[in-house]
């Protein structure tokens, strides 16, 4: 084994403590684990009807957060149809599987959840083929994600953004939705929160580092899906994602 070689294995490693927050996915390629970072990206099932929507394109997903946030208010675009269960945030677990009973989701609420994997989509490191004279104390801050996100949900693209700037790995490809979005109206902690369930497919993403390797490569259309939920809040007058759960059946 060479210096190189004995090098890249952690890397690997780190990357693939990611993939667990990603998907949960039906099946994933050799090199990467349950920790590939493509895991950190939705996917979407074979089993779920309807047709496969894009989620951004590049030029959309690069744009500034502001340009991402729905143009409707989301109180008066995604009105609960009935009234909503309450629960605590104590009690807030992720849900087993897709939900019961729930309603076709809203355009302010599509915006928001496009938004939010747009960028998860979209995560390369900013020193990605650059040579530092000291990669160790080179790492950026993460960008303002607070148009997007809040709580929970915005600590993990920070986080996703930390690991990729650290491990200088570039992503690409795109992320889709396969079948019609299903969302349910709680109130949590008193604050109506819209939960929006997805199901996506991140099989055209590839991780690669400077030198070539491949962390996670592409796979074919339905080879890494999962279903992601995601819970969204109006703040300030427009929707974000504040939380983003994984429930224990991925399937969808």
């Amino acid at each position: 084994m060479t210096a190189g070689q004995a090098l890249r294995r952690p890397r690997v490693l780190a990357g693939v403590l990611l993939l667990a927050c990603l998907t949960g996915c039906v099946s994933q390629t050799p090199g990467p684990t349950a920790s590939d970072p493509a895991a950190d990206l939705p996917a979407a099932g074979s089993a779920a009807p309807g047709s496969q929507r894009p989620v951004e394109s590049s030029a959309q997903a690069a744009a500034p957060a502001e340009t991402m946030a729905p143009s409707a208010k989301p109180s008066e675009a995604a009105e609960p149809s009935a009234s909503p269960s309450q629960i605590s945030a104590k009690e807030n677990k992720a849900p087993k599987t897709w939900p019961k009973t729930s309603r076709a989701s809203e355009a302010s609420e599509n915006a928001a959840t496009d938004g939010f994997i747009g960028k998860t989509e979209q995560m390369t490191s900013p020193n990605f083929e650059k040579k530092l004279l000291d990669p160790q104390t080179a790492f950026p801050s993460p960008p303002d994600y607070s148009g997007i996100a809040m709580g929970a949900a915005l600590g993990e693209l920070e986080a996703q953004f930390t690991e990729y700037a650290r491990n200088n790995w570039k992503q690409t490809g795109e992320v889709s939705i396969v079948g019609e979005p299903k969302v349910e109206d709680l109130l949590i902690d008193d604050v109506l929160t819209h939960r929006v369930y997805l199901c996506l497919d991140s099989s055209s993403i590839e991780v690669t580092e400077p030198d070539g390797f491949v962390v996670t490569a592409a796979e074919k259309p339905g080879t890494r899906t999962a279903l992601n939920i995601y819970d969204l809040q109006e703040h300030e007058g427009q929707l974000l994602v504040a939380d983003h759960l994984f429930p224990e059946d991925p399937n969808c």
